[in-house]
């Protein structure tokens, strides 16, 4: 039984591990786009801090497990002849496929946004790119007052910047957290002079020669930033899937033992989208 895994994050590699513990002679092949080794996503802010922070899965050896890594960009998926094609035009046939592609940072059309000196924190790369241009920067701006947002304004912090959160609701974490554990968190990180500006949605930012100078406000506010962390929130990367004939709304749809519309197919992850278990809404 040949197992194939599209993505190399935590989902995958976890799927990997049981199927592995449950099947000690199944081929199992993870298919990441990213080259590194299998890291925890939620502590990619510590590399922003030190370049060289270990946030591998050092304890879990996945080749000594005999489980394959294939680093290659999947590109379509045919779920009749049980195949996946890779950029570099490669096919690989599976009897199971779990999809575990993840999400992707969502970057809003505002004025000035795109070009240099502005990263979104998703993958290593990110957070090492950041790492590496943040040493030479004073004033940096987060867009965003998510878990993602406040996690890359503390690692700033701590590498001596001046930050600023803007957000675009009325508080922080509101998605989250009720108004008071919100205030709680708030209070922290006003405490760590970490500056928190709410109700922002109109907004530009000012270049010089290319390089990002300043956000100015609607309210015509200017607030100095010469590097700025996108982290208004993410979409799931399902964008290969869309003519496989598999379930798709605003994420991949599964039922309730993670199995797509194909019983060959699962889905595990920020891909997924599934039922709310209180409105049995999806």
């Amino acid at each position: 039984m040949r197992h194939v895994i599209i993505g190399g994050s935590i989902a995958g590699t976890s799927a990997a591990r049981a199927i592995r513990s449950c099947d000690s002679g199944a081929d199992i092949m993870v298919i990441s786009d990213e080259k590194a080794q299998p890291y925890y996503r939620p502590m990619i802010p510590t590399v922003i801090t030190k370049h060289d922070a270990d946030i591998g899965l050092g304890h879990w050896p996945v080749a000594q497990s005999g489980i394959r890594t294939i680093y290659a960009r999947a590109t379509s998926l045919d779920k009749f002849a049980k195949e996946v094609t890779f950029s570099s035009g490669d096919r690989i046939r599976y009897d199971k496929l779990l999809i575990a592609t993840g999400s992707s940072p969502v970057v809003p059309d505002i004025p000035g946004l795109p070009g240099d000196n502005v990263f979104t924190l998703r993958t290593m790369d990110d957070a090492l790119a950041i790492n590496a241009d943040a040493g030479q920067r004073k004033h940096a701006l987060v867009l965003g007052g998510g878990f993602v947002g406040i996690e890359a304004a503390i690692a700033l912090k701590r590498i001596g910047l001046n930050v600023t959160i803007i957000e675009k609701l009325s508080r922080i974490l509101s998605e989250k957290l009720d108004k008071r554990a919100s205030e709680i968190v708030s209070g922290l990180l006003k405490q760590a002079d970490i500056d928190i500006i709410t109700h922002q949605q109109d907004y530009e930012i000012d270049r010089v020669g290319g390089t990002v100078r300043s956000i100015r406000l609607a309210s015509g506010r200017i607030i100095d930033a010469d590097i700025i962390i996108v982290a208004v929130g993410t979409r799931p990367n399902t964008d290969v899937f869309r003519n496989s004939g598999l379930a798709i709304n605003k994420g991949l749809v599964i039922h309730d033992s993670l199995q797509t519309s194909d019983p060959d197919v699962y889905e595990a992850g920020d891909v997924v989208e599934y039922r709310d278990i209180l409105s049995n809404t999806v």
